[in-house]
């Protein structure tokens, strides 16, 4: 883990929490049984925004034959896990913060889903 790339994020707390559980749990979930489980989580700075990226070596799957988002509500990839409501709950929350979220995947390798919120300016209160 590596978090030295991430300031001060304009955001509720308890919505950050429940985002970054949400990608772990999700990694954890989604791991390939027939190797070890490896996750990175690590943060960086673009223009305005720190982005938490959370890669795992999981299963994996094929974002480009589907015709939906994995942000939709009740769109899963896996059958029989889960409800579909995960990955929708934490984008709204993500968008409710002015943030970003992305997801690249390879089936049979793994993926990596990225957090982007916005820097606090020094004039902002304490949300964060």
């Amino acid at each position: 883990v590596d978090f030295s790339g991430a300031g001060k994020v304009t955001g509720v707390k308890e919505k950050l929490q429940g985002i970054l559980e949400e990608l772990l749990n999700n990694a954890i979930r989604f791991r390939d049984e027939d190797r070890l489980l490896e996750i990175h989580a690590y943060t960086e700075r673009i223009g305005n925004k720190v982005w938490f990226h959370l890669q795992d070596n999981g299963t994996g799957v094929n974002l480009h034959d589907s015709e939906y988002s994995p942000f939709e509500l009740y769109k899963r990839f896996h059958r029989n896990s889960g409800n579909g409501f995960g990955l929708y709950l934490a984008k709204t929350w993500a968008d409710n913060m002015n943030g970003n979220m992305e997801m690249t995947s390879i089936k049979g390798e793994g993926t990596r889903v990225s957090l982007g919120i916005p820097i606090e300016s020094e004039d902002e209160g304490e949300r964060s």
